[in-house]
């Protein structure tokens, strides 16, 4: 994974809108030209048809681009006379975050185990060579000498390799904790996105109610409007084409892991019946369900906006990936973990999905003998 690597797949309702208007104003003008067409024969019908479509073609592209685009340049260039610079109107500094001190709070710590304790860990037979293999491949610096430097995609395999997906959320939590910093130092008045994360930490040691309940209790889109005072500093093409500062970049990683959080507790995506002919209905598809059901889909996401909010987002994109390898070697609770989340898989959730999902358009007992191979994907699969 790298900054700016994932790709948006869907298009937004203005963007639907217009394309529906092009489209019918094709059609309009493909009609149009048919019957004007029709007088002259076969060969005339067929001329108006082809003429009729491209001047309606152009004509929906240029009614779009006579309405939107004036507004969009008045736009920009009311952003682009905002003030550089906002200061502190608050008054409030107070004391920092400290990304080492809640990194410490974390299962497995940011340390890791150092080359001699993995070498002696080997040799006592606590430490299998899978995951040494794994560590090396995502560069941890004890490891090297097994497996070559690190390439794209190394970091995505790695979590959809059969890692505990407690130490997947933990992951995220390490990325997220980097960014909180930079959030609080350009939102300094803003704590809801600390609570977000100490709910994200608290899922780690009890997924149950009371932590779901603490990570749905904020707002669902953080607005700017409740972050208070403001410090940063926005060059002129960054505000006229509205790019996302670290702070918001920030805002993302902690917001999305309070999303992986809440899948990690309770997947109720595996279960949701979507309403036809809504915008929800497109997510109507095992894939999409199942995909999104692992706690590494969104981990992922919340790694992305934590590399954008720093300062060298390829210098942070390289210690997320010695982050995960320091976890896969010092992971104490790899098999218990691994139980309690096939526990919670095989006796909680394939039950509801059989209770609760009686309406897909797809077939729902093959779905649902799918989402053990998916979700416990280091078990073995029998035929």
């Amino acid at each position: 994974m790298s900054p700016g690597s994932r790709q948006r797949t869907g298009v937004t309702l203005i963007e639907l809108l217009v394309l529906m208007l092009v489209f019918a104003c094709a059609v309009l003008g493909a009609m149009r030209g048919s019957q004007i067409g029709a007088a002259h024969g076969i060969l005339g019908q067929a001329a108006g048809l082809v003429l009729g479509f491209v001047t309606g073609l152009l004509a929906g592209i240029a009614v779009p681009l006579v309405v939107i685009l004036p507004l969009e340049v008045a736009g920009m260039a009311w952003r682009a006379c905002q003030p550089a610079r906002t200061a502190c109107t608050c008054g409030r500094t107070g004391a920092g975050l400290d990304a080492d001190a809640l990194l410490a709070r974390l299962p497995g710590g940011a340390a890791g185990p150092g080359e001699r304790d993995v070498r002696e860990r080997r040799e006592k037979g606590l430490l299998d060579g899978a995951r040494v293999a794994l560590a090396a491949r995502l560069g941890h610096p004890a490891c090297r000498e097994a497996a070559p430097a690190p390439a794209d995609g190394e970091l995505a395999a790695a979590l959809r390799s059969g890692l505990p997906p407690r130490l997947t959320l933990a992951w995220a939590c390490g990325c997220a904790a980097r960014a909180l910093p930079v959030l609080e130092s350009e939102f300094h008045e803003d704590r809801t996105c600390r609570e977000v994360w100490e709910a994200a930490r608290a899922a780690l040691d009890d997924p149950g109610a009371e932590t779901v309940a603490r990570l749905e209790s904020g707002p669902l889109f953080w607005p700017h409007a409740y972050a208070g005072c403001r410090v940063t500093f926005r060059p002129i093409w960054d505000r006229v084409f509205r790019r996302l500062t670290r702070g918001d970049n920030a805002v993302d990683a902690i917001h999305t892991l309070r999303a992986t959080a809440s899948v990690y507790c309770v997947p109720e995506g595996l279960w949701r019946t979507y309403e036809a002919h809504t915008m929800s209905d497109g997510y109507d598809n095992p894939e999409d369900r199942l995909r999104w059901a692992q706690p590494a889909t969104r981990a992922e996401c919340v790694a992305e906006s934590a590399a954008l909010a720093a300062a060298d987002p390829k210098a942070e994109c390289a210690w997320q990936r010695v982050f995960l390898a320091h976890l896969i070697l010092g992971w104490e609770t790899w098999d218990r973990d691994r139980a309690a989340w096939r526990s919670r898989v095989m006796d909680e959730w394939v039950p509801r999905v059989r209770r609760e999902l009686t309406r897909a358009r797809f077939d729902i007992p093959a779905y649902v003998d799918r989402i053990p191979r998916e979700l416990v994907p280091w078990e073995p699969r029998t035929s």
